[in-house]
């Protein structure tokens, strides 16, 4: 078996000589560009579940394979932690037989160690290892690779495209490889996109207030992020970096020891952060903390009911207290929220939630 570490160039940068007439045959420039503009456009209009079949079906177009899959992991103390593995053309059951020899993934650290940068393998020259010949590359065919990892600059997030020909050949070319480097940037990004497009048009907003955004499913595991979520999160939590949320958001989806299964909010002492199911993710949404947010419950009641017009009277028989409760609470309402009418009070809630 090779040595991991070796040249990264020596294996990246290897080209095979092959006829134009063969599957190996470079591709041109414009097919290239059609295939980044149908990406960005099915990432706007294809339904989620059948977008990365899509994508990988297109390519296919471009540089000619037996199958590929499409991982989503991270680094967890240490340790790679694999996340999502969306197969094509591969048997649902590889994930289970490639889960048994995580920590012999040879081609997983090659691609990990050249971030950015599309490897170009053929299995039996990088490892020797008699189970994992078996096991995985006949089984399943990975006899030449290509795989490509990208690393989210916001969370940490790695997501890894293979895709590969089975013993039969050929060999994939520089060309393939360099057109395959250039092609996973694009691929990541238009899925993040989708995603992101296809959770914003499940909802109506509920808030005319202005939140970054973000989704998570139940793990914690951040799958779409804007920067200006990324920024709010590390004002709270300067040392945050991903690809999961911080330790008390995530303790947030499980509060009640269950999956989170409706809305729910954390207020932070800069930010307030609100969570809700949307179909299999979670959708986030975070601001900077408003006075507003400082008032309790009956306060945020009492103060509705007075920027609605009503008098402290009709508020106590309507909440079945004394008007002098009524008056106490609004003077706390004027010092928190820094005003000093009843005016003054309907304008704020009225920009505010």
């Amino acid at each position: 078996m090779r040595d991991v570490g070796q040249d990264m160039d020596s294996l990246s940068g290897q080209a095979e000589a092959t006829d134009d007439t063969t599957r190996g045959a470079c591709v041109r420039d414009e097919g290239y560009d059609n295939f980044v503009l149908a990406l960005y456009r099915s990432g706007r209009e294809r339904r989620l579940e059948t977008f990365q079949d899509w994508a990988f079906s297109e390519l296919e177009n471009l540089i000619p394979f037996d199958g590929g899959f499409w991982s989503r992991a991270g680094i967890e103390e240490g340790a790679g932690r694999l996340y999502a593995n969306h197969l094509y053309k591969l048997p649902p059951i590889t994930i289970e037989v490639w889960g048994r020899y995580q920590d012999r993934d040879v081609l997983g650290k090659l691609a990990l160690a050249a971030q950015g940068r599309t490897v170009n393998v053929t299995a039996r020259d990088v490892t020797a290892d008699p189970e994992v010949l078996d096991q995985i590359v006949s089984r399943f065919g990975l006899e030449y690779v290509l795989t490509t990892c990208i690393i989210d600059p916001l969370t940490s997030l790695i997501s890894a495209v293979t895709v590969f020909r089975d013993a039969k050949g050929p060999p994939f070319t520089e060309a393939e490889r360099q057109l395959m480097e250039r092609v996973t940037p694009h691929l990541v990004e238009a899925y993040s996109a989708n995603r992101l497009i296809r959770l914003l048009e499940t909802r109506r907003p509920d808030s005319p207030f202005a939140y970054a955004t973000a989704a998570c499913d139940g793990e914690a595991l951040l799958h779409v992020v804007s920067p200006e979520f990324a920024a709010l999160i590390a004002l709270e939590w300067p040392a945050w970096h991903g690809p999961k949320l911080p330790i008390p958001l995530a303790e947030r989806l499980t509060a009640s020891g269950k999956p989170l299964s409706q809305k729910a909010v954390f207020r932070g002492a800069r930010i307030l952060v609100r969570f809700e199911p949307v179909n299999e993710l979670i959708w986030l949404r975070v601001r900077v903390k408003e006075p507003a947010d400082e008032l309790s419950p009956r306060e945020t009641e009492v103060a509705r009911l007075i920027a609605a017009g009503q008098s402290n009277k009709e508020i106590a028989r309507s909440l079945d207290i004394s008007p002098f409760t009524v008056r106490n609470q609004l003077n706390t309402i004027y010092g928190k929220l820094g005003i000093a009418s009843r005016a003054g009070l309907a304008a704020l809630l009225g920009e505010f939630e």
